[in-house]
């Protein structure tokens, strides 16, 4: 009797590690969907710090895994690193445009300013 407790108290243990891996893996997936990172096995398998096997061996994290990576339509070679960056690119990008949108702004206010200057001298001298 005293043995089959022993047993049970080591697959109730087992059981207890593997839901917390389980979980771990599930808050990982989330975190990086809001981070906005690619989500694929390998960034999961990192991030998390659970085996690529661990990972293909669960079904439903399997599926939730290719499901996501279908849904972000990316090739799984882009990293995290590399999405940071472009991201970064493309702010800066952003940025530049519109500095120079503004320029072009400042530049045709000006010009309307000297225009409006202009017609309402013409119509102050009518007068």
């Amino acid at each position: 009797m005293n043995n089959k407790r022993n047993t049970e108290a080591i697959v109730n243990i087992a059981k207890k590690k593997s839901d917390e891996v389980r979980n771990k893996v599930e808050k990982t997936i989330q975190r990086l969907i809001l981070e906005g990172v690619i989500v694929n096995f390998n960034v999961v398998k990192n991030e998390a710090g659970v085996s690529k096997s661990w990972l293909y061996s669960n079904e439903d994290i399997r599926r939730r895994i290719e499901e996501i990576r279908d849904k972000q339509n990316v090739s799984p070679k882009r990293s995290k690193g590399a999405s940071r960056e472009r991201s970064e690119a493309s702010k800066d990008n952003i940025i530049t445009a519109l500095k120079e949108r503004i320029k072009e702004l400042d530049s045709e206010n000006k010009k309307l300013r000297k225009e409006s200057e202009i017609l309402y001298g013409k119509i102050y001298n009518k007068l």
